[in-house]
């Protein structure tokens, strides 16, 4: 898993873990990754930290055959969106009031579709743009 060190690529390393799946985390974040990799191990899992050039784009290959797929996320609550919103709570306001639903998604709720379009259950989807964005 690429930038595996925050937010949505981090829960979706835990969630391919708690599947079973022996993951290896990338990221140029050393001490980042190396916590992903701990978290992993903590819950019962395998993981293999591994510092990666951040400069170079990578694709996650998951099951025995590829599939080309997308997930296409909305906004999520990650340090990047903390980032973004300027970490108050107005920036934060003005984000949410752009959502349909009513609040940001988690990265736990987009790494349970990453795990699902890697699944057998999603074995038909081939080159298809998922969009997880809460309406």
């Amino acid at each position: 898993m690429t930038s595996a060190a925050s937010g949505i690529r981090r829960a979706a390393a835990l969630a391919f873990a708690r599947e079973g799946a022996h993951v290896v985390v990338a990221d140029v974040s050393e001490q980042a990754n190396a916590e992903t990799a701990r978290l992993i191990e903590e819950h019962g899992g395998r993981a293999l930290a591994v510092q990666c050039c951040g400069t170079a784009a990578a694709l996650d290959y998951a099951a025995q055959n590829v599939r080309v797929n997308a997930v296409c996320p909305g906004y999520i609550d990650t340090p990047m969106m903390a980032r973004f919103t300027g970490g108050t709570d107005t920036g934060r306001a003005k984000v949410i009031a752009e959502e349909p639903i009513g609040r940001m998604g988690r990265p736990e709720e987009i790494a349970a579709t990453v795990v699902w379009m890697c699944s057998d259950a999603a074995g038909f989807m081939v080159g298809h743009a998922l969009v997880v964005d809460g309406g």
